[in-house]
C-alpha cells in the first residue's frame, strides 16, 4: 500500500510541475511523507546495496550539497537568506529522492506519461488564450497575449521542448497506447506553440537543439553531419515565417547596444550586467566562493545597476561559481559529466533521451538557473530521476555511449 502511495506522490509531482509553484510544494510534501514511510516500513539499512551500481550522479549530488552547506561558515549572506537559498539548491536532491522511491519500470513510464498529459493540458489552455478565449482559473500575472496560464514565458516553452524529447524517444510506447496520429499531433502542438506563440528566446534555442538531437540520433551514421547544419537551416526558415521569433530575435541586438550605452532595461543588458558583476565577485573569492545566498549582495556591492536585483545571475554556472567558488563550479560540471556517464549505462532509448535532456539543461544553464527555480527545477530533476531509475530495471542492453551515438 505504501509503495502505491509513493507512486501517487511522484505522479502528483509530474502533474504539478506544469501547473505552478503551489501545487509543486504540496507534491514535494507528499514525497517527504513517502520517504518517511520508506524508512519506517522498508528498513533499507537492512538490505544489501550494490554501491558500485549506484549512478555516479547520486554521489556528485551528495558531495555538491555537502560543499554548499559548508559555505555557511563564510557566507556573506544573512542566515535567513542562506537557508532560503540552500533550500533552492537542495532541489537537486529530488533526483535521489525519486530514484529511491519509484517502485517499478511501469511507474516510471506512468510518471512520464502524466507529465506529458499535464503539459498538453497547459498547451490547450495556451492555444485558447492565444485565440482570445477567457480562462477563469489562470494563475499567471503575465499579459494575456503571452498565452502562459501557469508558469512563465521562460519555463513553458522549455518544458514543451523537453516534452517533445519524451514524445519522440518513447513514441513506440505512446503509439501503442494512443495510436500514431495523436502522438504526432502532440509533438506538432509543442513545436508550433514554442515558435509561433511563446515569447521566451531560451525556449527557441532549446527547442532547436532538441530537434537537432532527434534528427542526429535518427539519421544513419553517414548522414549525421546533416544534424550539424539543421539548427542554421531551421532557424533561418522559422525566422522568415514566424513574426514572434523574428521580433524577439531582433531585440537581442538592441539589448547589447543598450548595455554598451549604460542602460539595462532589456533582459540581454540585464544579464550582461549580472554576469559582469559575477566575474568581479569570482575574482575576489576564486576558490571557496562568497557563500550560498550571497550573489545578490555581491552584485550590489560591485556596483550592479539594477536597484532590485534577483537572487541569481541568470546563469547556473556563474551562480555556483560565485557562491561556492571554483570547487562548486567543478562540482556542477561533474554533475553533468556524471549524467552523461550514467546515460551510457541505460537502455538505448532512455540513454538517448537522457543525453538530450542533459545537453538541453547545460544550454539553458548558460542563460538561466534551471535548477534554482521552482517548477522548472523540479521538471528537470523528475526527468533525470525517472530516466536514471530505468537503469534499475534495464534489460541487458548495456551498449556504450559511443556505440549508441553511432
Amino acid at each position: 500500500m505504501w509503495r502505491r502511495f509513493n507512486d501517487y506522490a511522484i505522479f502528483s509531482l509530474a502533474i504539478s510541475v506544469n501547473l505552478g509553484a503551489a501545487l509543486v510544494s504540496i507534491s514535494k510534501a507528499l514525497l517527504i511523507v513517502s520517504l518517511v514511510l520508506y524508512f519506517i516500513l522498508d528498513r533499507p539499512w537492512k538490505k544489501q546495496i550494490d554501491w558500485i551500481k549506484t549512478p555516479w550522479v547520486m554521489w556528485t549530488i551528495l558531495l555538491s550539497m555537502l560543499w554548499l552547506f559548508i559555505t555557511y561558515w563564510w557566507s556573506d549572506a544573512q542566515a535567513g537568506v542562506f537557508w532560503a537559498s540552500i533550500n533552492r539548491h537542495a532541489r537537486i536532491m529530488l533526483i535521489l529522492l525519486v530514484f529511491i522511491l519509484i517502485s517499478s519500470k511501469k511507474s516510471i513510464y506512468k510518471t512520464i506519461q502524466f507529465l506529458i498529459i499535464a503539459h498538453l493540458f497547459v498547451l490547450v489552455l495556451s492555444y485558447l488564450m492565444w485565440l482570445g478565449v477567457f480562462i477563469p482559473f489562470m494563475q499567471n500575472k503575465l499579459p494575456y497575449e503571452y498565452a502562459v496560464p501557469f508558469t512563465s514565458s521562460l519555463e513553458q516553452p522549455v518544458m514543451s521542448a523537453l516534452v517533445v524529447v519524451l514524445i519522440w524517444f518513447f513514441k513506440d510506447k505512446w503509439t501503442h497506447i494512443y495510436g500514431k496520429v495523436p502522438v504526432y499531433i502532440a509533438a506538432v502542438l509543442c513545436f508550433f506553440n514554442v515558435f509561433f506563440i511563446m515569447m521566451g528566446r531560451t525556449g527557441f534555442i532549446v527547442m532547436l537543439l532538441a530537434l537537432t538531437f532527434i534528427v542526429f540520433f535518427e539519421l544513419p551514421k553517414r548522414f549525421k553531419w546533416v544534424a550539424l547544419v539543421l539548427p542554421i537551416i531551421l532557424g533561418y526558415a522559422l525566422f522568415s515565417i514566424s513574426p514572434r521569433l523574428q521580433s524577439r530575435t531582433l531585440e537581442i541586438q538592441s539589448g547589447f547596444k543598450e548595455y554598451q550605452e549604460g542602460n539595462i532595461e532589456k533582459s540581454e543588458s540585464l544579464r550582461l550586467d549580472y554576469w559582469h558583476r559575477s566575474f568581479l565577485s569570482i575574482k575576489e573569492h576564486p576558490i571557496s566562493g562568497s557563500g550560498v545566498g550571497s550573489w545578490r549582495d555581491k552584485y550590489q556591492e560591485y556596483g550592479g545597476k539594477e536597484s532590485n536585483p534577483p537572487t541569481n545571475p541568470h546563469n547556473q554556472f556563474l551562480l555556483w561559481w560565485v557562491e561556492a567558488g571554483s570547487i562548486g563550479f567543478i562540482l556542477l560540471i561533474t554533475l553533468f559529466v556524471a549524467l552523461y556517464r550514467d546515460a551510457s549505462k541505460l537502455d538505448q532509448q532512455e540513454s538517448k533521451a537522457l543525453i538530450c535532456i542533459t545537453t538541453l539543461a547545460i544550454v539553458m544553464s548558460l542563460f538561466n538557473c534551471p535548477f534554482y527555480g521552482v517548477g522548472m527545477g523540479e521538471f528537470f530533476m523528475l526527468l533525470f530521476a525517472c530516466l536514471l531509475a530505468t537503469g534499475k530495471y534495464a534489460e541487458a542492453n548495456k551498449t556504450s555511449l559511443i556505440a549508441q551515438v553511432s
